[in-house]
């Protein structure tokens, strides 16, 4: 047994038997990862995939170097998905993020393609699922909170003062449905949470910021998978340079 042994007399073809994917799954060490399909935006095919770690390793860099030189995208995430406007926009993101993957020679149309889709996706859920609904939550609370009305009031106040036009429709539905437990109020209780009625207003905003980027739910990106397995070969001692594995 490789119990007891050091590591460094260790190879990987003894860690390999000890620590078959047979033996892990059966101590249910791969359940943090994959026992949730939901963690991920595309676990399907992200577990389809074999890949060196030379090639996920330049992954990371590539994914890094999208998510800086194509930050711009950002300023048009209000155009409408597949509209005119959005399709240029697209366009002219890929025609970029293709130029950028001839300095990375492990990089394959689709890990390519995967990487641009990615990181629209994280532009997209930060825009509208972070920082638009921080506003909107730290305005409910300091209602509710400060001048002790409910919910529904809260909404019904913000809605007749007009300070989140994007956000109607999601505020008429709350009021439409007061039988329901909608989102918004899953992820205002969520966020709220662990601040007390008492604490100051500034300290307010700044906790339920800190909960809209933690707390909220987002789908794991290839990116991150990638990590995932990662770690998981160094913690098992595998040798990275001579091993593709999947989790």
């Amino acid at each position: 047994m490789a119990q007891g042994v050091p590591m460094d007399e260790l190879d990987d073809m003894t860690l390999r038997k000890e620590y078959s994917p047979e033996a892990l799954e059966e101590t249910y060490y791969f359940s943090d990862y994959d026992h949730d399909g939901t963690r991920y935006l595309d676990w399907e095919k992200y577990c389809s995939w074999f890949t060196t770690y030379e090639t996920d390793e330049e992954y990371l860099k590539y994914f890094e170097e999208i998510s800086k030189k194509i930050k711009w995208i950002k300023r048009y995430m209000e155009f409408e998905r597949g509209s005119p406007e959005w399709i240029e926009v697209e366009a002219r993101g890929f025609r970029q993020a293709v130029e950028i993957a001839l300095d990375f020679p492990h990089m394959s149309f689709d890990l390519a393609l995967t990487v641009r889709s990615d990181h629209i996706f994280n532009t997209r859920f930060d825009h509208f699922d972070r920082e638009e609904i921080d506003p909107l939550l730290f305005e409910i609370w300091k209602r509710l909170t400060k001048r002790k009305i409910t919910f529904r009031q809260a909404l019904e106040q913000i809605q007749q003062e007009n300070m989140f036009p994007r956000q109607e429709k999601c505020i008429q539905f709350v009021l439409d449905n007061s039988s329901i437990y909608t989102r918004l109020q899953s992820t205002f209780d969520t966020c709220v949470e662990d601040i007390s009625d008492e604490t100051p207003e500034d300290e307010g905003r700044r906790l339920i910021t800190m909960a809209v980027w933690s707390k909220l739910h987002k789908e794991k990106t290839w990116n991150e998978y990638i990590m995932r397995k990662i770690e998981i070969a160094k913690h098992i001692g595998l040798d990275l340079q001579a091993t593709c594995i999947r989790i």
